[in-house]
Order: C-alpha cells, then structure tokens, then sequence
C-alpha cells in the first residue's frame, strides 16, 4: 500500500469504471476534484500494478475501489483500516460514508468494521439509485479544541457521492 501518485491518476479513472456502473461510477473531473487535497491510497499487485484505490477527505470515505478479480483478498479491509487510521490520527471523532442499497458486499464489509447505517438517501444516485449513510465512532480520536465565544455548527463533510 503506498500514497497516490499523479500518474496514478488514468489508473484509478479506469479501476472506478471496472467497479460502478454508469451513473455511479466518477468522471475524470469529479474524480481529479476529489482527488484534490485528499488521503488517497493504492494498492498494487506483485508486478507493481494498481489494483485497488481509497479517496477520503476530512471524516468521509468518498470511494473505496477494488479489481473485481482481487476482490475477498482482505484488500479493501486493509485500505479502510490503513484510511480510519490516518484520519484518527487528523482528529476524526468518526467516519461516514455512502453506499448502495444494492452493494450488499460492501455494506456488509462497513458492518463487519463496525459502521451502522444512519440514514437512506432516496435517488442518491445519478442512475436513480438509493443510498445508505453509515458511520462509525473511532476511539482516540484526538479532541477537537471548542471554539470562543459563539456556538458554531459542526461542518459533517463534503457532499459526494461515495459508493
């Protein structure tokens, strides 16, 4: 696993269109938007290849992308813990996400880490597909300093629509 790299950029473009459908999957301009002051991680195979990827701003996963066939290999797993990690250590108190109602392995993947779904997002998707919100509280996150004088309202992240 090692930082995203430039070039990798092409790459990812092509992994996220072998991932999601049309309508889910990102165009090269939201994907180099959200690439943009970014934790992004890549894993390659043994012949230096990229074949997964994560994209988190702030206390968001925007995507997380693995080859289809390097899929239940732990891979994903290993980036979302490599991701929550990092982001802990930025001072998340916790992390949210989106994902399809119908991505049943991923949902299933979030749960086994310890997310909950927390809100269903109706035509969340450009091809009209709902979504689900899910979350999880990390521990240690470092405390976030109040602010003087006037109550602010929490920012709880960027719009996206993460998978």
């Amino acid at each position: 696993m090692r930082e995203y790299r430039d070039g990798d950029f092409e790459t990812l473009c092509e992994i996220d269109w072998k991932c999601f459908p049309q309508g889910i999957a990102y165009t090269p301009p939201e994907m180099r938007a959200f690439l943009k002051g970014a934790l992004a991680l890549v894993v390659e195979n043994h012949a230096g290849a990229v074949v997964a990827f994560l994209v988190a701003k702030k206390n968001r996963v925007i995507t997380v992308d693995v080859l289809p066939r390097f899929r239940r290999r732990g891979i994903a797993r290993a980036l979302m813990a490599e991701c929550e990690k990092r982001l802990r250590a930025q001072g998340a108190r916790k992390i949210l996400l989106e994902t399809g109602v119908r991505n049943r392995p991923a949902q299933a993947l979030y749960r086994a880490l310890g997310y909950t779904r927390v809100q269903r997002l109706p035509n969340y998707y450009l091809n009209g597909e709902d979504g689900w919100v899910m979350e999880k509280e990390l521990e240690g996150g470092k405390p976030r300093q109040k602010a003087k004088g006037k109550r602010q309202k929490a920012k709880v992240g960027e719009a996206a629509a993460p998978r």
